[in-house]
């Protein structure tokens, strides 16, 4: 889920060529294709990031930490802003920067609440990924 970000039914502008002119950063909302959904999320990791699959599924960790390995330069690690109602990186992996759709750069529908998408809400320590 993006929930505060996006709410169910907005539609986004994408922007397919975007990662042409560089590498997507952590907080880039972008949309994917995973298990035949379309899915907007948000970039947490990028390469050089370190990943940990512990026993409740992946999450982004440090160098020194047992069975850490960093995200390769065609991955990156996705979460969804409402991290308890979200199914992104933490479930199912890092995803190849292939499968990238492109970058949502506004919110055209509903008219009266179009606008730019803004940055990640804090998450609370209970939401902390890292």
């Amino acid at each position: 889920s993006m929930l505060p970000t996006l709410q169910q039914r907005e539609i986004v502008a994408v922007w397919p060529t975007a990662f042409w002119f560089g590498a997507p950063e952590p907080g880039d909302l972008i949309v994917f294709e995973q298990g035949g959904r379309t899915l907007v999320k948000r970039i947490a990791g990028k390469a050089g990031d370190h990943l940990v699959k512990g026993p409740h599924g992946y999450r982004l960790g440090t160098a020194g930490e047992p069975e850490a390995r960093p995200l390769g330069e065609d991955e990156v690690f996705v979460t969804g802003d409402n991290s308890q109602h979200s199914m992104d990186s933490r479930s199912f992996g890092p995803i190849p920067i292939q499968v990238l759709k492109g970058k949502v750069l506004v919110v055209i529908w509903p008219l009266n609440r179009m606008r730019v998408p803004g940055p990640a809400p804090s998450p609370t320590p209970a939401q902390e990924t890292r």
